[in-house]
């Protein structure tokens, strides 16, 4: 079974007593039996990250512990070390006093804010970092808000609902957009076509929902002028973000394009395949329980357009 392993602090990687290399975002591989226990120890390098060691087995893929994100890749794993929540003290990001509500963000131990008002008080940690925070304080679809923007290696943006009862209604990897008493929220990707989502929202019966959104793209990729082999992934960013497919599929299939997405799965993300698998398919990443998996599909083509798409046995 391949593994591979990365950290988000540099670290030294050792198995069972033997040096294999230093990881970060540089992922290392090796192909493991796990027949036997493998003994790993994760030696941070710097003061950001904290030793970890384990046994890695067959009970350890079944229940990691919360600071190892797993991705089944179907044949083999990602294991990807985060940084766990250092000790660290009292430091203040942000706070605000309105007449009705005290929020105070900072750092201790971790990401933290809290929110009082008359008969409610909110307590929270974030599950990612930041180095700063503002905060504002509006009024809309007949309720109070305050939103929360924290801005560090990518932007967060935390919505709470504080009238009457403090209740949290968003939180995403996104901007902040008000105008003209409309909530936007605007989503920068990393893709192939660097796409932008501008999403608007509406409150309603104690939910927010997207109400629209308008997608645009740095690169216009026309699939009849990029390498065949890169078009399933255009095709498959276009899709995640909600954009036109049709130029990339053939007649027949653009009859069926509105069941694409509930048969390709709500995916995260797109990668290529892993040494272990076929070298024409092509993996969408999605959420599973704490960790994520990799399911893969292989793509049929007529003239150039996608005419079949075909989903790989485990």
């Amino acid at each position: 079974m391949y593994f591979y392993f990365s950290a988000t602090f540099p670290s030294a990687i050792k198995l069972n007593g033997i040096y294999y290399g230093i990881i970060t975002d540089t992922i290392k591989s090796v192909r493991l039996d796990l027949e036997s226990d493998i003994f790993v120890e994760v030696c941070p390098l710097n003061a950001q990250g904290e030793q970890m060691n384990f046994i890695l087995n067959e009970q350890f893929l079944c229940s990691p512990p919360e600071q190892v994100k797993l991705t089944n890749l179907k044949g083999g794993y990602l294991v990807k070390f985060t940084c766990p929540n250092k000790k660290e003290p009292f430091t203040l990001l942000a706070q605000e006093k309105y007449p009705d509500l005290l929020a105070t963000v900072y750092k201790e131990n971790g990401l933290k804010a809290s929110l009082e008002i008359n008969g409610d008080f909110c307590l929270e940690q974030f599950p990612f970092s930041a180095d700063s925070a503002t905060m504002s304080r509006f009024e809309l679809f007949n309720e109070c808000f305050l939103a929360i923007e924290f801005c560090g290696k990518e932007p967060w943006l935390v919505l709470y609902k504080v009238s009457g009862k403090i209740e949290k209604v968003l939180m995403r990897s996104c901007k902040l957009i008000l105008e003209s008493n409309v909530l936007k929220t605007q989503e920068d990707f990393i893709d192939m076509a660097k796409h932008t989502v501008i999403s608007e929202w509406e409150y309603k019966n104690g939910e927010l929902y997207e109400k629209s959104r308008q997608i645009s793209a740095k690169k216009l990729l026309d699939p009849d002028k990029i390498p065949l082999k890169l078009v399933p992934y255009a095709f498959l960013e276009e899709l995640s973000v909600g954009g036109c497919i049709e130029s990339f599929l053939c007649e027949n299939v653009k009859k069926n394009a509105d069941k694409l997405k509930a048969y390709l799965g709500e995916f995260i993300g797109v990668i290529p395949p892993p040494i272990f698998r076929r070298p024409d398919e092509v993996g969408v990443v999605l959420i599973d329980g704490n960790g994520y998996k990799v399911d893969y599909f292989t793509f049929d083509f007529e003239r150039g357009k996608i005419c079949n798409i075909k989903k790989s046995a485990d």
